[in-house]
C-alpha cells in the first residue's frame, strides 16, 4: 500500500469518518449512493453527488448506517490549495454543536499553500462544485480548480483553471448537508451529500 493511499485509509472519531482506498484514475462525475449520519434516527438517508477522478481513498463527512438529524447544517467549506486543490476540512452543525471535519487531502511536505474559506450563512444553499482538472507533473489527474456556487455568492477556488471536467450539482428538492469525495495527497473527486428539503 502507498504512503498515499495509507493516509486515506483513517476511521476519524465524532462522526467523521475517511475510508477506502485504490487509485485507478477512472471518473466517477455524478456517482450517486446511499449515505448516512452520525446522530439518532430523525430524517432522511443522505446521497451523493460526486465529480472528478477515481485516485486516493473515498472520504465523506456523514457516517454509514445511520439516518440523519433534521437539524444538521454546512457551515463552512476550507479548501487548500497550491497550484492544485490539495485538501478540504468542512464545519458541519449538529443539534446546535459546531464539528469540524478532519483534512481531507494530505498535501505534500514543503509546498506553500494557500487557504480559501466558504463560509455559509443560515439561510444560505451551496448548489454546486464546477471541477476543473490539469495533470501534475507526474502524469496523474488532479483538481486544479473549483468553483463553488451558492444561493448568495459564486467563489472560484485555486490558481490554476485546468479543462473543466464536471458538476457535482444539488438535485431538485434537496439540500446540501455534507461534502465527500477521494484524496490522497491532493483531492481527486469532492461531491455533495444532500438530504430532501
Amino acid at each position: 500500500m502507498s504512503i498515499r493511499n495509507l493516509a486515506a485509509c483513517i476511521t476519524l472519531v465524532g462522526g467523521f469518518l475517511l475510508a477506502g482506498c485504490g487509485s485507478t484514475g477512472k471518473s466517477v462525475d455524478s456517482s450517486r449512493s446511499s449515505v448516512a449520519s452520525l446522530a439518532e434516527p430523525a430524517g432522511a438517508i443522505t446521497e451523493t453527488t460526486m465529480a472528478g477522478v477515481e485516485g486516493g481513498g473515498v472520504f465523506r463527512v456523514w457516517e454509514i448506517g445511520r439516518e440523519l438529524p433534521t437539524d444538521a447544517r454546512l457551515m463552512s467549506l476550507t479548501f487548500i490549495h497550491s497550484g492544485r486543490i490539495d485538501g478540504v476540512i468542512a464545519t458541519v452543525s449538529i443539534h446546535g454543536r459546531e464539528w469540524e471535519s478532519p483534512r481531507f487531502g494530505v498535501g505534500e511536505v514543503g509546498r506553500k499553500f494557500q487557504r480559501t474559506v466558504v463560509d455559509f450563512a443560515a439561510d444560505e444553499q451551496l448548489i454546486s462544485f464546477d471541477v476543473f482538472m490539469s495533470k501534475l507533473t507526474n502524469g496523474a489527474p488532479a483538481i486544479t480548480k473549483l468553483t463553488v456556487r451558492t444561493s448568495k455568492q459564486v467563489v472560484d477556488v485555486g490558481e490554476k483553471t485546468g479543462d473543466f471536467h464536471g458538476t457535482a450539482l444539488c438535485p431538485p428538492g434537496r439540500r446540501v448537508v455534507g461534502v465527500c469525495g477521494r484524496a490522497g495527497w491532493f483531492l481527486d473527486a469532492i461531491g455533495l451529500q444532500t438530504v430532501k428539503k
